[in-house]
């Protein structure tokens, strides 16, 4: 098995080789733990909702699941949705006024695809003066059989299914980093911010913050990176790790 987890490293004992520890995945990005020598610290994590949900797609894959790894890569594709919204509508990109609108309407939209898709692409449209790359019907057909008639897809069929996603996501987050960089550092800040405010423990004597390694953000930094690759790599570290236990 190759179960998704968030990998950390005591910053008190990281001199001295101890391993790092996995942390299940959790809904928030913010974590709290003890070390196996019982430092108290927390780390978070800055990966947008929409990274970590694809990257728990490749993971089912890799363990079996394509049904799941499909489902999976349709939530990323729709948080992505979301997450553009909010980098589109921060700061200097739309009156405060704008953004309180969208918070309150929000809500209403994460239950039904199409209506975030509209809403995505009236934005971006706005934003852009062009239509942002969007799924073919093909695709959205293999999700909706798969999530609302319940086909058991093959693993080729969640492979592709996940590449189609990751190249969507890919070629939009690209022009909205050109576009928009300051507005998405700040997008995901202020979703960090947000959690922290609950974090008071005057026990945690380290606290750290990092972007985690997923497949999408190396894809961000090698153009070469597909899902076939992501998935072998994820089995070759599963293989050393079973061996070294």
């Amino acid at each position: 098995m190759a179960s998704f987890g968030m990998q950390a490293t005591c910053f008190d004992c990281i001199m001295s080789g101890n391993e790092s520890e996995w942390l299940p995945l959790t809904e928030s990005n913010l974590y709290v733990w003890r070390c196996r020598r019982g430092h108290h610290q927390s780390v978070s994590f800055r990966n947008p909702r929409f990274d970590l949900l694809f990257e728990v797609a490749i993971h089912a894959l890799v363990d079996g699941y394509p049904r799941e790894c499909i489902s999976s890569s349709a939530a990323a594709l729709e948080r992505f949705y979301e997450f553009a919204l909010r980098v589109m509508l921060h700061a200097d990109g739309a009156a405060t006024s704008e953004r309180r609108i969208f918070e309150e309407v929000w809500p209403q939209l994460r239950s039904s695809s199409e209506r975030q898709l509209g809403a995505f692409i009236s934005v971006w449209a706005s934003e852009f003066g062009s239509a942002p790359r969007t799924l073919d019907e093909k695709v959205v057909k293999t999700r909706n059989d798969v999530i609302h008639k319940g086909k058991l897809a093959s693993r080729s069929e969640a492979e592709s299914f996940a590449q189609d996603v990751l190249d969507v996501i890919f070629a939009n987050y690209v022009l909205l980093e050109q576009r928009k960089a300051q507005q998405i550092e700040a997008t995901k800040d202020a979703a960090l911010d947000q959690e922290m405010k609950g974090l008071q423990s005057s026990s945690i004597t380290r606290r750290g913050t990092h972007d985690y390694a997923t497949v999408f953000r190396r894809l961000l930094h090698s153009p070469d990176e597909t899902v076939t690759r992501s998935i072998e790599r994820i089995e070759k570290m599963a293989e050393t790790r079973r061996l070294a236990n």
